[in-house]
């Protein structure tokens, strides 16, 4: 490499550097020029800079592009979340849209009694009773002629600790449906006979049955039938007055004959709500097919007059109804 001068009476722009190919660098002295490391060094030096630079590059482009999909995958499941949010939001306003009528008109908990008080029999009677009520034709015709669905729901109530839902929560949309719950109930086989009779517990089942309904109804009803007064923890007025039984009608048939007779207590502690009344069979449990026939028919009507009786129940029955409101 060799200095060449700037031209005379110009100014000297400072050495400059031609390397020749046989000549390593050199200085203005024509010295070699000394930069710590060998010209092969050098260009090694330069050689894996420049690989470093383009493997920085490329890192930071694998980055770039991971932290923006990380970035965008993150958005996507945002606004997924938030989608989701809104929508359960706006099912749930239009569930509760004012003046909208809900799809179901009736809610009706079935709940029968088997204390140790009802023997065998009586609870076959009471059992299929019910089961042949719900096939009764005026009955198929009450829930599936009228507007809005009826859902029902079939338990079994005795000890503090003994209940026993039969049939969950089902919807009665066609004559199949019916069938299928009646066929249930035949087909179910009694798990508790030697309980006391906790009719406080009972009525709070019922309401907790409620919390499970899957859809939102007009009325809601619990249908308690029993033989016997309470004799076991929460009476029916403790349970009314915790508040369980808010906005829940509650109807009953009771079968008279023990001692002391159930019939004051569910007329005054277990029936209440808007329309509630009392059944009444006086003949024991031989009465309750029919009653609980008439007593569906009467539930199942969309409107009624408090105290009235709907046109399907019969004079006997009609004789054993007692209407109380809370």
């Amino acid at each position: 490499m060799t200095l060449r001068e700037a031209p005379r009476g110009g100014v000297r722009a400072g050495p400059t550097f031609a390397r020749r190919a046989d000549e390593g660098p050199t200085g203005p002295s024509g010295a070699p020029f000394r930069f710590g490391l060998g010209i092969g060094a050098w260009d090694r030096w330069n050689r894996g800079a420049a690989r470093a630079r383009r493997a920085s590059q490329g890192a930071s482009s694998a980055l770039r592009a991971n932290l923006g999909g990380a970035l965008r995958w993150r958005g996507v499941a945002a606004a997924a979340a938030v989608w989701t949010l809104l929508g359960g939001a706006v099912e749930a306003r239009a569930q509760e849209t004012p003046g909208e009528a809900p799809s179901c008109r009736l809610a009706l908990a079935l709940a029968l009694d088997i204390s140790s008080s009802v023997n065998s029999r009586e609870y076959a009677i009471q059992l299929g009773g019910l089961a042949a009520a719900l096939r009764a034709p005026d009955v198929q015709d009450a829930m599936l002629t009228q507007s809005g669905e009826v859902w029902i729901a079939v338990y079994e109530w005795s000890g503090w600790q003994q209940q026993d839902v039969i049939l969950a929560w089902s919807p009665m949309r066609d004559v199949g449906d019916i069938a299928a719950a009646a066929a249930r109930l035949e087909g179910h086989r009694r798990l508790y006979q030697d309980f006391s009779t906790a009719l406080g517990k009972a009525l709070r089942y019922g309401a907790e049955l409620f919390r499970r309904l899957p859809v939102r109804c007009e009325r809601q009803v619990i249908d308690v039938s029993g033989d016997g007064v309470n004799n076991d923890h929460e009476t029916p007025a403790e349970a009314h007055a915790s508040g369980v039984l808010r906005n829940v009608t509650v109807n009953a048939l009771v079968i008279d004959g023990a001692y002391p007779s159930p019939v004051p207590e569910y007329r005054d502690h277990v029936i209440a709500g808007p329309g509630a009344f009392l059944m009444i069979a006086r003949n024991g449990f031989s009465d309750y097919p029919d009653l609980i026939r008439g007593k569906l028919l009467r539930e199942l009507q969309p409107e009624m007059l408090l105290g009235g009786l709907s046109s399907g129940i019969s004079g006997a029955e009609a004789a054993a109804s007692v209407p109380r409101e809370r």
